[in-house]
This record gives structure tokens, sequence and C-alpha cells, in this order.
């Protein structure tokens, strides 16, 4: 039930391109000394500083009930001392049942969200990071409809800036989008991120709608 934790397995299972990560489980791995646990799993995630990639982690709580999804206990966090008291205040808060996700943080061209429904699939576009679009902060994203199997894509919004229209899913993304899209079977939501360099990642999967 501990839906980012389990998402990001299913997502490696299936060899989409998934950010590095590390899974802080006080509670399966229980640890003697649990700072110096988590200092080691600080160590394991190696801490990225590479422009137009990835660049600091970012820190997500999962729990059975997930009731903070869609929430991040910080962006772009690259000092480990800092990451260490962030994992720590999260544990103080929500005990040592809840997982913490430790995730390279995408050095976004842009960002995004689907939701696949059988033969269709509903992108939502914006530059950047996706937390804008998921805290409502950012409002105009671009949006399109996929008809999957007929590799069709139809622009219902356009995000525009200072009066410009800005294309943010290129051509190369949409075929990239589409060519995971195809591996997923039924009902799906996923939030991705597309790299400066223009590579993809995903980093949320689930089942529920």
């Amino acid at each position: 039930m501990y839906d980012k934790v389990s998402g990001l397995i299913k997502l490696k299972s299936w060899d989409l391109p998934v950010p590095p990560f590390q899974i802080i489980d006080i509670s399966g791995d229980k640890p003697n000394d649990i700072e110096k646990y988590i200092f080691e799993k600080i160590k394991q995630v190696k801490v990225p500083n590479k422009k137009g990639d990835s660049i600091g982690v970012t820190i997500r709580v999962s729990l059975p009930t997930d009731p903070d999804r869609g929430e991040h206990y910080g962006l772009h966090v690259v000092d480990e001392k800092d990451i260490l008291k962030r994992v720590i205040s999260r544990i103080e808060k929500y005990g040592d049942k809840a997982k913490v996700i430790l995730q390279y943080t995408i050095d976004a061209k842009c960002s995004g969200t689907v939701l696949k429904e059988f033969e269709t699939a509903i992108i939502q576009v914006v530059p950047g990071d996706l937390v804008g679009l998921l805290n409502g902060t950012l409002s105009n994203p671009e949006d399109w409809i996929c008809e999957i199997f007929r590799n069709n894509w139809i622009k219902k919004d356009s995000f525009i800036k200072d009066d410009n229209e800005l294309e943010l899913l290129n051509n190369n993304d949409r075929d990239s989008l589409l060519f995971y899209i195809k591996r997923l079977r039924g009902k799906a939501y996923l939030e991705w991120s597309i790299t400066k360099n223009g590579d993809l990642y995903f980093y949320e999967y689930s089942e529920k709608i």
C-alpha cells in the first residue's frame, strides 16, 4: 500500500526510465543506529550536481494511506547534513512506518502528468518542475490528448507566457512519451520530467485514478 514506493518499483521493473533513488525503511530494515543508517542511504544515493541532467535530491514520504501525495519535503537539496535533518523530521512526524524516498531531482526543461485510459491519454505539461502544476500555482498547462494506437496528438491548450505561446513538448518528446505509454495496460496515472539535455524520466505511477 506504499503507493509512491510501489509505483517506483513497478516503473523500474517495466524498464521505464526512473531517476536513481534510495528507500529509507526504518520499520523494515530495523537499524541499530537510525542516524547512521540514514546517512549511509544518503551516501548511496550519491547526491548529484549535473547541470542539464539532475541537481540534488527530492525527499518524499510514502505511507500506507499516502495522505501527503504530491507534496515534497525538499527539492534540489544538495547538502548531506540538510538531507539528514529533513529525513529525520519526516520520521519524527510520521513514525517509523513511514518510508522516505531520496530521489534525484531532475534539472527539468518541462514536466507533466499522464492520465491513461485504455486507448487515450491526457497529458498536461508545464515548464520546469511539476510542483507548480500539482499545487495549483501554475494554472495554464499545455494540454494534449493522444490517441495512443493511432499515434495521433491533439493539442487542446497552449502554455502562454508574456502573451506568447511556448511549445513545451516537441515531436521528439511526444515520441518518447508515447513509446513508454504504450507499454502500460488499462488505466494509469504517471508523473514525469524531461531534462534540459532531453532525457525523459518517470517518478510516479498509480493505477488508482
